[in-house]
This record gives structure tokens, C-alpha cells and sequence, in this order.
């Protein structure tokens, strides 16, 4: 290491690598992928279709028949 020693700074010289680094963003994503994919083939498949509950039903249909009126 250099030193200046008046100033009392230590100065170093850039660390060097072997080999470039990979994007992170791209590890990240395939990490995210992994999981994604595991998690998927873990989880039970939906043998019924989802229920939608009546009040939401009715909902649906008084807003339509009011934006047709309108």
C-alpha cells in the first residue's frame, strides 16, 4: 500500500479480478425465475374454477345497467 504519510491518507491501489463479474440483475432474475418455477410445480392445481360471490354478481350488473341507461 502507498502511504502519504504528511496527510495522513492511505491511497490503494484498484483491486484487480480474474475474471468479469456477471450482471447481478441477471442473476436476480434467474434466481427469481427458479423460485417462480418451483413454486408453481409445488402448489396444487385449481380443480374448480374460482366462485365468484353473489354480492359482486349483483354489483357487476346494476353498473352496467346503469352505464347502458346513460
Amino acid at each position: 500500500m502507498a502511504l502519504i504519510p504528511l496527510l495522513g491518507i492511505r491511497i490503494r491501489p484498484p483491486i484487480r479480478q480474474s475474471s468479469p463479474r456477471p450482471d447481478p440483475r441477471l442473476l436476480r432474475q434467474t434466481a427469481l425465475e427458479v423460485l417462480t418455477r418451483s413454486a408453481r410445480s409445488d402448489s396444487p392445481r385449481k380443480t374448480r374454477p374460482e366462485q365468484i360471490p353473489a354480492k359482486w354478481r349483483r354489483r357487476r350488473r346494476r353498473t352496467a345497467a346503469a352505464a347502458a341507461a346513460a
